[in-house]
C-alpha cells in the first residue's frame, strides 16, 4: 500500500510516493463524487415521479373515491 511505502521512503522516493498517493486519493475522491452525483440524480428522478403521481392522485380524487366506494359496496362490475 502506498501509505506504508510513503512512511518507509526517504528523499526523492518519499516525494514521488507522496505524489502518487495524492493522485490516487484524487481519483478516489472523483469516483466517489461521481457515484454520489448519479445517486442524487436517481433520487431526483424518483422524487419527481412521486410528486407527479401525487398530483395525478389529487387531480383524480373524485374518480378514485367513486371507484373505491363501488369496490367496497360491491357495485363494481368486473365483467365489463
Amino acid at each position: 500500500m502506498l501509505a506504508r511505502e510513503y512512511e518507509n521512503a526517504t528523499g526523492d522516493e518519499k516525494e514521488a510516493t507522496g505524489k502518487q498517493l495524492k493522485t490516487n486519493l484524487d481519483k478516489s475522491f472523483e469516483l466517489r463524487t461521481q457515484l454520489k452525483e448519479r445517486k442524487l440524480k436517481e433520487l431526483e428522478k424518483r422524487l419527481a415521479k412521486a410528486k407527479n403521481d401525487l398530483n395525478m392522485r389529487k387531480k383524480n380524487k373524485s374518480e378514485i373515491i367513486d371507484q373505491r366506494f363501488k369496490q367496497i359496496t360491491g357495485q363494481t362490475n368486473y365483467m365489463k
